[in-house]
C-alpha cells in the first residue's frame, strides 16, 4: 500500500516519513487560515515550506562560509610594532628618564611605611601618568609592560624592571640621609637606631628583591594599562 498523505496527496517513500509529514498537515488542513482560500491550497502550502526550508539550509551555508573566511582573514598585530608605527610622541629614553627620576617626601615615606614595592610603585607610576611616558601598559596584552629604549618601543624584560628597581635603592638612600634627622630624632636629638635600622631594610627592599619587583610590574600595569587605540586618537 502506498504511503500517500490523505489530505495534501504527497506520496513519502517511508511509513515513517508519512507519520512526520501527518501530523502537520491534519493540523494545517482542519485548522486552515483565510488566506488559504485565495487559490492556495494544503499541497502548495506544504511546498512553500519545503523551498523555504531549502533557501534557509542555502542560507546556512553562505553563512558559515562567510565567518569561515572572516577568521581566516584575522590578522594577528604586534602591540610593540603598532606602537613603532603609530606613535608619534617621542618620549623619554629609559636610560635619561631613570636618571632623571625624583623621590617626593612621600613617596619615601611610603617606602618606609608599606614597603618598597608599594613606594617604588607609587614613584613609577607618577612619572609616568602622562601621555608621552617612557612606560606603557596596553589592556590587550594583559601584564606586559613597554618601555622607550634605544630610540624605539620594547617589550620590558623582568631583567630591565629589575635593573631600573636596583637604582632606585641609592636614588632612596640619598632622600633617606636628607631627611633622616628630621625623621629619626627623639627630642634630645639622638637618632633612634632601631627605627633608623628598619627603614633602611625597607628601602633595601628587606631582602626579597626580586618578590618586590614582581609585586611593582603587577602594580604599574594595573595603573597604566589603557587601550591601545589611544595611542593613536590623535591621529585617525
Amino acid at each position: 500500500m502506498p504511503n500517500i498523505c490523505p489530505y495534501c496527496e504527497i506520496e513519502f517513500k517511508s511509513k515513517q516519513q508519512l507519520q512526520s509529514h501527518f501530523r502537520i498537515c491534519s493540523t494545517v488542513s482542519n485548522h486552515q487560515l483565510p488566506f488559504m482560500y485565495n487559490g492556495i491550497t494544503t499541497r502548495k502550502l506544504y511546498e512553500m515550506v519545503q523551498i523555504l526550508t531549502i533557501q534557509q539550509e542555502k542560507m546556512k551555508l553562505k553563512i558559515r562560509r562567510l565567518e569561515s573566511r572572516t577568521t581566516k582573514n584575522k590578522k594577528k598585530i604586534s602591540i610593540m610594532e603598532y606602537i613603532n608605527e603609530n606613535y608619534k610622541e617621542k618620549p623619554c629614553d629609559l636610560l635619561n628618564w631613570q636618571n632623571k627620576i625624583q623621590i617626593l617626601n612621600s613617596e619615601l615615606k611610603e617606602v618606609i611605611t608599606n614597603g618598597f614595592a608599594s613606594g617604588v610603585s607609587k614613584i613609577f607610576i607618577r612619572e609616568n601618568m602622562n601621555y608621552i611616558s617612557t612606560l606603557k601598559a596596553f589592556n590587550e596584552k594583559s601584564g606586559t609592560l613597554y618601555v622607550f629604549n634605544n630610540d624605539k618601543w620594547m617589550i620590558m624584560t623582568d631583567e630591565m624592571l629589575k635593573g631600573l628597581c636596583l637604582i632606585m635603592v641609592p636614588k632612596l638612600l640619598m632622600k633617606f640621609a636628607s631627611l633622616e634627622k628630621n625623621i629619626f630624632a627623639d627630642r634630645s636629638g639622638t637618632r633612634e637606631s632601631e627605627k633608623y635600622s628598619r627603614a633602611r631594610q625597607k628601602i633595601y627592599g628587606e631582602g626579597k628583591m626580586d618578590k618586590n619587583i614582581k609585586a611593582i610590574k603587577k602594580i604599574i600595569y594595573q595603573n597604566l594599562r589603557i587601550p591601545i587605540t589611544n595611542i593613536t586618537k590623535e591621529y585617525i
